[in-house]
């Protein structure tokens, strides 16, 4: 894997890592993930826009189907529009330790277009980085009103567009709703027959208190907007 010049010291490091071990330990990697069929994804946004949830109900969906899955939610900030990643993993047999150099994810939803060329020394986030390292065959989902063509930036990945911000003001009446059009494009990029299931989901899922966040009017407004991003998805 080549070098990434990257202005953020924590990611340039990060480069010199990659280079060292990446001969040594690719290969182990590769056919772990082959076997156990293990995919990785990483959704980014801010604070207030559903990373976390966003994470969990993929994960919930996935264990549901009968797979193995752990999502790690990262918040370097204390307040909303803080940068917010969830790392998700899904898998066919139990994975028990990392299996990939982190950042180097199969898909990436990114839930703000501001933040596809965004790169913070001080909060150690680097995405044009994370995009360049992504899987050559993943999607990379971006909540934008453009076309794929129209976004700049170096992506490995195949770039997907849905305008999020407008689905969500269209049925929730604000525009920081956009995660479940976004999860909604990434369905219909990746041609998946997991709509139902993610609707049922959505409809019992459970904050850590137990309470059900998203029973009758919400819910039905939330799954709107799902079905919104899977049909005006582009790519």
């Amino acid at each position: 894997m080549n070098g990434i010049l990257s202005s953020n010291p924590y990611m340039a490091m990060y480069d010199r890592v990659v280079n060292r071990y990446s001969g040594e330990y690719d290969s182990h990697f590769r056919s772990y993930k082959a076997k156990t069929k293990l995919s990785e994804v990483i959704l980014i946004g801010r604070g207030g826009e559903g990373v976390w949830l966003s994470g969990e109900v993929l994960a919930a969906t996935a264990i549901d189907r009968g797979k193995y899955s752990k999502v790690i939610f990262k918040m370097p900030g204390e307040r909303r529009s803080t940068p917010t990643f969830s790392f998700l993993r899904v898998a066919d047999e139990p994975v028990s330790f990392p299996t990939s150099f982190i950042y180097s994810a199969d898909d990436i939803l990114l839930f703000e277009e501001d933040m596809f060329t965004y790169t913070s020394i001080i909060l150690d986030i680097d995405i044009p980085t994370i995009a360049c390292r992504m899987n050559p065959e993943g999607l990379c989902v971006v909540n934008s009103a453009k076309s794929p063509s129209e976004l700049r930036g170096d992506l490995a990945g195949k770039l997907v567009t849905v305008d999020g911000t407008r689905i969500s003001e269209q049925y929730l009446g604000t525009p920081f709703y956009m995660n479940f059009p976004v999860i909604g494009a990434y369905l219909a990029a990746k041609k998946s027959e997991l709509m139902k299931q993610i609707e049922t989901t959505i409809r019992n899922f459970k904050n850590p208190r137990g309470h059900k966040l998203f029973g009758g009017k919400l819910g039905d407004l939330n799954i709107k907007a799902l079905r919104a991003g899977y049909e005006s998805a582009k790519f």
